[in-house]
């Protein structure tokens, strides 16, 4: 797992995310696919698709709750307007935010259990769920 911190923007996977995001000729679309791949139910989740997923549910969840991200090409992709917040993104953001609190049978969880910091990075995430109602 290329992390270098428990923050979810804090990974390769989530950086190359968020960096596509401010390419993105329909930033929509590619966060309804981010949050989409990470709920997906079929075989096992990969950490890849759940990090990107998580890092799309909490930029969703700064714009609503008006808060800025510390990362700072999070904020980038924010103060460029390239994260729209419809109804049908927050309910995905809340369930892709609350599969990360509560599933533990995916390969995201896993990582971040055996480096024995699964609980630092869920109370992040806590703090995005919190914005969305």
């Amino acid at each position: 797992m290329g992390s270098w911190g428990t923050d979810v923007f804090e990974s390769d996977d989530a950086a190359d995310f968020v960096g596509d995001l401010g390419e993105s000729a329909d930033p929509a679309a590619s966060l309804h696919e981010a949050l989409s791949a990470a709920l997906d139910r079929d075989g096992e989740l990969e950490s890849p698709e759940m990090s990107a997923g998580l890092a799309a549910a909490v930029l969703v969840a700064c714009v609503a709750g008006g808060v800025r991200p510390a990362d700072p090409t999070a904020q980038e992709v924010l103060d460029a307007g390239r994260v729209p917040v419809t109804g049908p993104l927050r309910n995905l953001a809340r369930a892709v935010l609350d599969r990360g609190l509560t599933d533990d049978d995916n390969e995201w969880a896993e990582l971040w259990s055996e480096a024995g910091e699964l609980d630092d990075v869920r109370a992040g995430l806590r703090t995005s769920r919190a914005l969305l109602g």
